[in-house]
């Protein structure tokens, strides 16, 4: 039961390092419309 909850959170910590990257891929779709 314990190894759920560590899986949990180590899921809810990858979704913070890969949100500041889904910013930046709109970042350069902007400067491929330029």
């Amino acid at each position: 039961m314990i190894d759920s909850s560590d899986t949990n959170r180590r899921k809810a910590i990858i979704p913070t390092p890969n949100r500041p990257i889904l910013k930046q891929q709109p970042f350069i779709s902007n400067t491929t419309n330029d």
